[in-house]
């Protein structure tokens, strides 16, 4: 229980290689994280990269910046910005670890691991390290050319096969990501199993949106980055609205300059008036669209990542479709690069034909969780090492 008294009460460092909060995957995991230990009477600190606002951090957290920065965000994936805020958030662990007697440093994301070891050195506190993915899985999806995606494959299984076993202890959000740890040699004994913990979602407001009125509206919410395969969400749900005239595309994302980072189906799409971005402002706006949508889409097929994005749509109540592969385990075979397929057999009561290569069939609407059985199929094609 969240809100038993502890047997002993820590002062922890929370390392957040990102900026913190935001309304990110692994922000979510870290707030709710943080609030919880708050809840237990532990002394909690997050150290993060930089960032502004509390929104769903409870007040008894304190927050530490690596760097004052105008800037709100990071730029995602491999960067040569991510290396300098990486020396930046050593320097402010070990001042914080120093100033308020830290305990133990739980790390997350392999930079805040590597960040973590580093301080370790200097002042013998334990590590905790928090696997959010798996860099093997995930790394090579920021790549361009079939080289650069080898070298990010190398480098990953590199990580994946240092950063995990040098902590003192490791935490995985899956019983596949923590097998894939015991083969890249973490020991059982330094292993656990721990869901995600969330705060407390808000509730909706109302909304009135005119673009979205009489349309039947397929939603997706998070952030823009390659992992979560948009391009087969866009070209999925093309095919689906020419043979439905009021489909509607809804994403919903934090990434004011989404311009600049999606790709070219999705850009014609809303060019065409079938498809319209929101940048939602906090997660009352994210739940409230949400809940005005019709199904609940989540395209990605990397497997090792927890999509968070799925507690919101849950909580939304309405019916969700996932990539296949997610939580499937690692399959140890090489993406074929650039060979995305998706096809989404069937949505509700209607009968299901998938087209070509990808395919929505729309369902009949429905006002409760649940009334949308689904058969679904969203993955990348493969063949072996």
């Amino acid at each position: 229980m969240i809100d038993a008294a502890p047997a002993a009460r820590f002062r922890v460092a929370l390392v957040a290689a990102c900026d913190f909060p935001s309304p990110r995957g692994s922000q979510a995991l870290i707030a709710g994280l943080a609030n919880a230990l708050a809840k237990r009477g532990h002394i909690v600190h997050v150290v993060a990269y930089c960032g502004n606002g509390r929104d769903l951090i409870d007040a008894a957290v304190t927050i530490h910046y690596a760097r004052r920065s105008s800037r709100s965000a990071i730029a995602p994936g491999p960067n040569l910005s991510r290396l300098v805020n990486d020396l930046h958030l050593t320097s402010a662990l070990r001042r914080v670890v120093r100033e308020q007697r830290i305990d133990v440093l739980h790390a997350h994301n392999y930079e805040g691991a590597m960040a973590a070891s580093i301080v370790r050195a200097m002042t013998g506190k334990p590590v905790v390290y928090h696997a959010h993915n798996v860099m093997r899985d995930e790394l090579e999806l920021y790549a361009r050319s079939g080289p650069s995606r080898w070298l990010a494959r190398v480098a990953g299984s590199a990580l994946d096969r240092t950063v995990p076993r040098s902590a003192d202890f490791a935490i995985a959000l899956t019983e596949q990501v923590a097998a894939f740890l015991r083969r890249c040699g973490v020991s059982d004994r330094r292993l656990e199993v721990v869901p995600p913990v969330i705060s407390e979602l808000p509730g909706p407001v109302p909304i009135a949106d005119p673009e979205l009125a009489g349309k039947f509206v397929v939603a997706y919410a998070g952030n823009l980055d390659p992992y979560q395969d948009l391009d087969v969400l866009a070209r999925g749900f093309g095919e689906f609205a020419r043979r439905a005239d009021d489909a509607m595309l809804l994403i919903v994302t934090h990434e004011s300059r989404w311009q600049e980072r999606v790709g070219i189906e999705l850009h014609e799409l809303v060019d065409s008036g079938r498809a319209r971005v929101v940048v939602a402002t906090d997660a009352q706006m994210t739940q409230s669209y949400l809940r005005s949508a019709d199904v609940l889409m989540s395209p990605r097929s990397s497997w090792s990542g927890y999509p968070m994005k799925l507690f919101n749509y849950l909580a939304a109540g309405k019916p969700v479709v996932a990539g296949r592969r997610v939580g499937q385990g690692d399959r140890r075979r090489r993406k074929r690069p650039g060979v995305r397929r998706s096809s989404v057999d069937r949505i509700g009561d209607g009968p299901g034909a998938a087209a070509p290569g990808c395919g929505i069939t729309r369902p009949a609407r429905a006002g409760r969780p649940g009334a949308f059985p689904a058969d679904v199929r969203c993955q990348r094609q493969y063949d072996g090492d």
